[in-house]
């Protein structure tokens, strides 16, 4: 009974301050968009039906009908890049960075620039273990994966920011 009185004062304390989770955040984008037609994405793509999910968590309407758009959100295809960071004794790669990228910018139906051309970038690091080469393809493709979530955040911010 304590226990569960002391964790909704801490939640009520919490709240009250303006605390909020990462992703939970409502209202922060202005609803002045009306719905949103994505430009430059190929629809099958996976990395769109995340953008759209996450468009869709956050409250904006994605359409694919650019007669019904309230804004543009042009995009040009996302492209990612790896670097070599450092390697061990052997000259085997041991830490990698990747990088994703893509340029956006966000108009009005009407024309009105709302987001300038911009590029955003994304880097996430992992090392590698060079003996065990399934592990690593194992760890690349969750690294990608987080990669795309955080430009998707990276976008969201954009939006909220304009």
């Amino acid at each position: 009974m304590r226990a569960a009185n002391l964790f909704i004062l801490i939640a009520l304390l919490l709240s009250a301050c303006g605390y909020q989770l990462r992703g939970l955040s409502e209202g922060l984008i202005r609803d002045d968009l009306g719905a949103v037609y994505i430009s430059g994405l190929t629809d099958q793509s996976d990395f769109k039906r995340s953008l759209i999910s996450s468009l869709n968590d956050q409250g904006i309407v994605v359409t694919n009908e650019l007669s019904e758009a309230g804004s543009i959100l042009k995009m040009s295809k996302p492209t990612s890049s790896s670097r070599l960071v450092s390697v061990n004794k052997l000259a085997q790669g041991v830490d990698y960075s990747l990088f994703l990228r893509s340029k956006i910018s966000l108009r009005s139906s009407a024309g009105e620039t709302l987001i300038k051309e911009r590029e955003i970038e994304v880097r996430r690091d992992l090392v590698a273990d060079p003996d065990d080469a399934l592990g690593n393809d194992q760890l690349e493709t969750e690294t990608k994966l987080e990669l795309q979530q955080a430009w998707i955040n990276a976008l969201l911010l954009q939006l909220r920011a304009r």
